[in-house]
C-alpha cells in the first residue's frame, strides 16, 4: 500500500467512525432533482443522532463529491406486494398534495 492509498483509507476510516454508537431515527429515499424538477434517482436518506448526541441526515452516495445517489447492501429486500401497496399510498398522498410519513 502506497502513501496516498493509507491516507485516502484512513481518513474514510476516521469519517466513519463518527458513526460508532449512532442510532438511527429515520430511514427513507428522497427523489433527486434537477434543473427540470424531479428525476428517478433514489437517494438513500438516514437520521441519526451520534454517540456525542448531535443528530444527522445521511445521504448515501456514489462518491464523496454527490455526483449520484448510492446504495446500502445488505437489507432485506421488499417484496414485489409491498412495493405495490406502498406505491398506491404514495401516489394517493402526492395526489392529495401531501406525503405520508416515510417509515
Amino acid at each position: 500500500m502506497d502513501e496516498h492509498l493509507a491516507h485516502h483509507l484512513a481518513w474514510h476510516r476516521l469519517y466513519y467512525r463518527a458513526l460508532r454508537g449512532a442510532t438511527i431515527t429515520s430511514a427513507s429515499a428522497e427523489l433527486g432533482e434537477d434543473e427540470d424538477g424531479l428525476t428517478d434517482e433514489c437517494w438513500p436518506t438516514l437520521t441519526a443522532t451520534l454517540a456525542n448526541g448531535d443528530k444527522v441526515t445521511l445521504e448515501v452516495s456514489q462518491d464523496e463529491e454527490g455526483n449520484g445517489p448510492g446504495f446500502l447492501f445488505g437489507l432485506p429486500m421488499p417484496t414485489q406486494e409491498e412495493t405495490k401497496v406502498r406505491a398506491k399510498f404514495l401516489l394517493v398522498d402526492i395526489k392529495a398534495g401531501k406525503e405520508r410519513a416515510k417509515a
